[in-house]
């Protein structure tokens, strides 16, 4: 259960044009208010955003593999690579997902700390190997 939020925070949806989005990349797909009810029949009731593939991208369409949907409240719900073609009319807004060094950092920085704290208040002391924290000299 915890992986999912930490392989979510180590990414970010960059906006980009349709044209930009270049198949094979990971996006954020999002739909407009008669997009998400025209949609409603394959994707489920309040759905906003598809999140997948990039397969092809037409003249008209953006053909992904779905991974999730986002509903109105926030909510993702996972897919299993189901292939959707998505009308240009529906879509409001295309994201391109992208790694972002600055959240992992953080979030390796955040784990790191709470596993030592965690450790600590275990009773489990670090000791570095090569250091005397008796204040002696080692023996040899």
């Amino acid at each position: 259960m915890l992986s999912l939020p930490v392989f979510g925070a180590c990414h970010r949806y960059t906006p980009v044009a349709t044209s930009g989005a270049q198949p094979g990349s990971e996006v954020r797909v999002g739909l407009t208010d008669a997009g998400s009810l025209s949609m409603a029949s394959l994707l489920g009731g309040e759905v906003v955003a598809v999140e997948g593939t990039l397969r092809v991208r037409s003249a008209d369409s953006l053909h992904l593999v779905m991974r999730a949907t986002v509903q109105r409240n926030g909510v993702e719900q996972p897919w299993t690579g189901e292939s959707i073609s998505v009308p240009l009319t529906n879509v409001s807004d295309v994201r391109t997902r992208q790694f972002d060094a600055r959240r992992s950092s953080v979030l390796g920085v955040g784990i790191l700390g709470g596993a030592i704290l965690a450790a600590r208040l275990a009773g489990i002391d670090f000791v570095l190997q090569g250091t005397n924290r008796g204040g002696t000299k080692p023996a040899r």
